[in-house]
């Protein structure tokens, strides 16, 4: 039979539910954009060092009230052309498969943080984070849009995003760059 609360963590789960879907959506575009914008140009590691097999692991563990939620995703590069890399993102919903998707995206395309942050953002400066392959320099930005709060760690010399921290309403979540093919060494 139902539990007492059990209409309420319905309700918790359900928000939490739409908050991940929204952040899927932003996150995948920010994945998307600075996968490709890595390097920050040519002369730098990254988007001329993508090769297929390459891929980066995310975790985005996602809280409202007593519900938790845990996303994993990866981004594989499936396919280069001279024009255009083929991504594949599949994502882990608290340990089961839960979506995968594919992506063509154009090497020449040009990415920005707007792909991710209003315009309105503020450069809270440089600092250290930790992160999953140790110590590195990164730019912290903030902005609040349509009620979200949205704190972004992108790499230095790199441009990676490492990680991304948002609150909507009652839901917090965090998410962060752990893993990603070991010949991408510019991470």
């Amino acid at each position: 039979m139902f539990k007492k609360n059990q209409g309420k963590d319905i309700r918790a789960l359900s928000g939490v539910m739409i908050a991940v879907v929204v952040v899927v959506i932003i996150v995948v575009a920010a994945i998307i954009g600075y996968l490709l914008w890595g390097g920050g140009g040519n002369d730098n590691p990254g988007v001329n060092d993508l090769k297929v097999g390459n891929f980066l692991k995310y975790e985005d563990v996602v809280t409202s009230g007593d519900s938790v939620l845990t996303d994993v995703y990866y981004i594989n590069v499936t396919a280069v052309t001279s024009t255009s890399y083929t991504l594949s993102e599949t994502k882990f919903l608290n340990g089961f498969w839960y979506s995968q998707h594919n992506y063509t995206v154009n090497k020449d395309a040009v990415y920005s943080l707007i792909v991710i942050l209003p315009s309105d953002r503020s450069d809270m400066g440089q600092m250290t984070l930790e992160t999953a392959f140790g110590s590195r320099q990164v730019t912290h930005y903030q902005a609040t849009h349509m009620g979200e709060i949205m704190d972004v760690f992108l790499g230095v010399d790199n441009g990676v995003l490492y990680r991304y921290n948002y609150t909507l309403g009652g839901t917090h979540g965090e998410y962060n760059l752990i893993g990603a093919s070991p010949s991408m060494s510019w991470i």
